[in-house]
């Protein structure tokens, strides 16, 4: 089961640019994607994606800088979220790192992240890519 931490940052794309060459072929940027991540509930995910497109850029640059975090065999995840708690067509898709690390050490790991990199890379026009990690 995947962990939730509540030090969470959203994203909603990092480069116009970027996010708007892979939006001209969502098509092409899921495949992309999937060569990196495992998508768990691959048809929900691949509509999640179809319906926010500019988030390709930022999972695809997501895919090469955390596994400076966690390593290289650090398996990647896609899986979209609904929170029972509030408005049933409020969905995020997380980003999650399943990693065997001590739970202290895989935290230190997920802060440095998001201070060396996340941070700079998320954009808080709207909340819906979570980064997290798995234990396993």
């Amino acid at each position: 089961m995947t962990q939730r931490l509540d030090d969470h940052r959203p994203v909603n794309g990092r480069s116009r640019a970027a996010g708007s060459a892979l939006a001209a072929n969502p098509t092409d940027s899921i495949t992309r994607l999937a060569q990196r991540y495992t998508f768990r509930r691959p048809d929900e995910v691949a509509a999640f994606l179809h319906e926010h497109p500019r988030l390709s850029a930022v999972l695809l640059e997501a895919s090469d800088v955390i596994p400076d975090y966690f390593g290289h065999d650090a398996p990647l995840f896609l899986e979209v979220f609904t929170d029972p708690e509030t408005e049933p067509d409020a969905r995020e898709l997380f980003a999650i790192v399943r990693t065997s690390m001590e739970p202290d050490e895989a935290v230190a790991r997920l802060d440095r992240l998001d201070e060396e990199w996340w941070l700079d890379a998320s954009s808080d026009e709207s909340g819906v890519l979570v980064v997290s990690i798995e234990f396993g």
